[in-house]
């Protein structure tokens, strides 16, 4: 893991551990981590998530998935899998041993982020996750590395989005009058 990675990791870890507050079964916040699960614990920064959600996800206790998640400690392929189930992506992806990112220079990122750009511009201003959007399209607009994870959720927001705009659009062009009183 080049310094950039880790460095993301590792303020990934410290948001985690305060996000959970008082009730962190883990190591303080300034303590380096060590995890053989780089995209867990990304995907738990980029979700928000309490950690006891995760936990009951992946079938062990915050503590248990707290030591997974800086202090190298191994999860089962069950544990995992509830992962996998809970954030929509691959086992291989959350196991793989390096921090997945989205590098904006890099041609593969400068697509990444123009699909982002363009599908934020498709939905529109979000109600609640405006900012989410905003944030990660300033972040790679300077180019600045991101988490595949932050980049993942993100789209999939933005999808989910688009979704709903063209199932109401549908919905509007097969009753143009429903909800209109005449």
């Amino acid at each position: 893991m080049n310094q950039t990675e880790n460095s993301l990791l590792q303020s990934e870890i410290v948001w985690i551990r305060r996000h959970n507050g008082q009730w962190w079964p883990g190591k303080p916040l300034d303590a380096d981590a060590v995890t053989r699960y780089p995209n867990v614990v990304a995907e738990i920064g980029a979700s928000g998530m309490w950690l006891w959600c995760p936990a009951e996800h992946a079938n062990v206790s915050p503590e248990v998935l707290a030591a997974a998640l800086e202090d190298n400690e191994e999860l089962s392929f069950l544990e995992v899998r509830g992962l996998a189930r809970l954030y929509g992506c691959k086992i291989a992806y959350l196991t793989a041993p390096e921090l997945a990112v989205v590098d904006p220079t890099a041609n593969k990122g400068k697509r990444r982020r123009r699909v982002l750009a363009d599908l934020a511009k498709q939905v529109g201003p979000l109600e609640h996750e405006q900012f989410r959007v905003e944030n990660l399209l300033g972040a790679m607009g300077r180019g600045d590395i991101v988490t595949y994870a932050v980049y993942r959720q993100t789209i999939n927001l933005l999808i989910d989005a688009a979704d709903n705009v063209a199932d109401r659009q549908r919905r509007e062009q097969r009753n143009p009058h429903d909800g209109h009183r005449c």
